[in-house]
């Protein structure tokens, strides 16, 4: 058969790169990777939004279900305990309430295959094959005449020859928080890396698929360790840390020219970050800023030491809030018939929660600097409430401040000045198909919670009434045909009292709020 008579079988191959930074991406450092930029200059590209908290689980979940962290019911990497003060749980892929796209094209008779996405483990049966993310405990179980594989695949049996392919242990993830001298760590996030993308050039090659989705998350790693250095070298070799973090960018993009030798001309490439990167100012301590307020009280008074938050050292009859730290922070008010010891009745609710919010606001920097500090009431925030709803998601000067809840620091600042990475709400995008030049286009006022309809559109699949996000254009026609969407603020957060707050479309009932289902 003469080959333009032959039917396309479309195709689309989904890059996430944790953490991946766009400003460095779409302008800093554009020209020094020539993949990255070859797909801008034909293909179109922009920045995302990212999601409410724009941390990693929750916002790989956004991203590939369409719907905020309120209606999937995740609202950090861990999750608080309903009816509990300190039972915090790892968010396993368990915890999301709603069907990720791959999903929703097997059922459609996709052939799928899905591996490192945020939030897969334990892996789940799919019309394809899984590849379980960064939390799986272990890949390679030691046995007492031989070594098998864990389970962090489906079909489970796929275990085995993506150890083999590794040469052992396939590796989701490393650990940066531990003494080991840095230069042994780059080596060791490359090497990861590099096994990730043998491991799915391997997968491409020998897999039936239709829509392909890897996430990499060697940049987070590599800025976690590399900006938590007090210097802008590193201490043995005399090499600016932007230059490692290049060299490292520069090493990805050579890893996507060989992704794309190995396409067909139907298939579609999307490269997508869930956030990016910026240097942190170091952390605040909220229990103890809870504590100096007289919100939050401890049972045998003030601590002297430096200790974890146990919920056996409050003072729950004379506690009005607590908060878990992170990069952002969630408070939590010791609400009477909520809490195991509530305190604050529900028609005091929303007036102790706006006094809170006022005291946040009020909080100035160690110099006595004023912060861009961005609160989020979770029902402004996210269309539905489900799991265990903070009562306020806060984002400390742009989230140039992160947190700690440990107790019984000096003062409520700590680390101030310290090198480290802290996280923006912006994510990147980058779409290219071989067919279809976009000619370069920069695509405005975007998010992540746009990219799961954006790929049923890719595959003409009916976007699902419940999708929160709308379809990305993905041809010139559809950029002139639709009109440019507004880059709105974060939103339903309280802006500083510098700047006008965002007017509610709609106030809630208190009792609507108090059912967390």
């Amino acid at each position: 058969m003469l080959k333009f008579l032959k039917k396309r079988h479309p195709k689309l191959l989904v890059v996430g790169l944790d953490g991946f930074a766009p400003d460095l991406v779409l302008s800093k450092w554009r020209n020094q990777l020539p993949t990255f930029n070859r797909l801008m200059t034909e293909g179109a590209f922009g920045t995302l939004q990212s999601s409410v908290p724009c941390v990693s689980i929750p916002a790989w979940n956004v991203m590939t279900a369409g719907k905020d962290a309120g209606t999937i019911g995740l609202y950090g990497e861990k999750n608080h305990g309903e009816g509990s003060y300190d039972d915090v749980q790892i968010a396993f892929g368990s915890a999301s309430r709603e069907p990720a796209v791959w999903e929703i094209l097997g059922e459609a008779g996709k052939r799928v295959v899905t591996m490192g996405v945020p939030g897969t483990y334990p892996p789940q049966l799919v019309n394809g094959v899984q590849i379980s993310c960064h939390l799986t405990p272990q890949t390679l179980v030691t046995g007492a005449n031989q070594d098998q594989a864990a389970k962090f695949t489906y079909p489970q049996e796929l275990g085995a020859k993506v150890n083999q392919w590794t040469g052992g242990a396939y590796p989701v993830d490393i650990v940066t928080d531990t003494p080991q001298p840095i230069e042994e760590q780059i080596q060791q996030i490359y090497q990861m890396t590099d096994q990730h993308f043998q491991v799915m050039r391997k997968l491409l090659k020998q897999q039936i698929w239709d829509f392909f989705i890897s996430v990499e998350i060697g940049a987070s790693r590599l800025h976690q360790r590399v900006w938590g250095e007090e210097q802008d070298h590193l201490p043995n070799e005399k090499i600016a840390f932007e230059q490692v973090i290049l060299d490292y960018y520069t090493h990805i993009d050579s890893h996507l020219e060989q992704l794309i030798a190995q396409l067909d001309g139907d298939t579609a490439i999307m490269i997508v970050s869930d956030r990016g990167v910026q240097r942190a100012a170091g952390s605040i301590c909220v229990n103890d800023w809870l504590v100096d307020e007289e919100w939050l009280a401890l049972v045998d008074g003030p601590i002297d030491h430096v200790q974890a938050f146990r919920a056996d050292d409050v003072n729950w009859q004379k506690t009005l809030a607590w908060a878990e730290g992170g990069e952002f922070t969630r408070f939590f008010l010791n609400v009477e018939g909520r809490e195991p010891q509530g305190l604050i009745p529900w028609s005091s609710y929303l007036d102790m929660r706006d006094e809170l919010i006022a005291k946040i606001l009020d909080v100035r920097g160690p110099s006595g600097e004023r912060l861009n500090t961005q609160i989020f009431k979770p029902e402004e925030t996210f269309r539905h409430l489900h799991g265990t709803v903070p009562d306020l998601i806060v984002y400390w000067d742009d989230l140039r401040w992160q947190a700690t809840d440990d107790l019984g620091h000096p003062t409520i600042w700590t680390n101030v000045g310290e090198a480290g990475a802290a996280p923006t709400p912006n994510g990147l995008y980058i779409y290219w198909h071989p067919r279809q030049k976009f000619n370069g286009t920069e695509l405005f006022g975007w998010e992540v919670l746009d990219v799961a309809p954006t790929i049923l559109d890719y595959f003409q699949l009916p976007m699902p009434i419940e999708m929160q996000g709308r379809k990305i254009p993905l041809t010139l026609h559809d950029v002139s045909a639709a009109p440019t969407p507004t880059m709105m603020d974060l939103q339903g957060h309280v802006q500083p009292k510098s700047a006008p707050r965002r007017q509610r479309r709609r106030k809630p009932k208190p009792a609507t709020y108090a059912k967390f289902t």
